[in-house]
């Protein structure tokens, strides 16, 4: 199955991967998927993201919390530094049957890390 064609995925060059936002895109030329429900563009929003073989995404800040769910593929780490002591931490999201390898299957990293 192609993902990014079926989902409507557009390249993320600055940071790496395939996203879809859900809602009123705040990504300049996204175009929303509506097929996902409804968003209320002042109080949330949602999005898409993949990555495929040897992608990566780029170190960046998030402007706001960002919470990650598995939906398929492998085990994806997610790696963050505390922007007030610098300390370092690894999380792993992945399929439920991996929770006993220290893979979670959903998780929310703060806005400004």
């Amino acid at each position: 199955m192609d993902f990014i064609k079926n989902l409507g995925l557009k390249a993320l060059p600055e940071e790496g991967g395939w996203i879809a936002e859900i809602g009123t895109p705040k990504t300049p030329g996204m175009v929303a998927l509506k097929t996902m429900g409804p968003s209320d563009p002042e109080g949330s929003s949602s999005i898409i993201f993949m990555l495929k073989g040897n992608d990566f995404a780029a170190w960046h800040r998030l402007e706001s919390d960002e919470y990650f769910c598995h939906h398929t593929g492998g085990v994806m780490r997610v790696h963050q530094l505390d922007p007030e002591n610098g300390t370092y931490k690894m999380t792993k999201i992945g399929p439920v049957s991996k929770w006993n390898e220290g893979v979670v299957p959903q998780y929310m990293v703060k806005r400004g890390v």
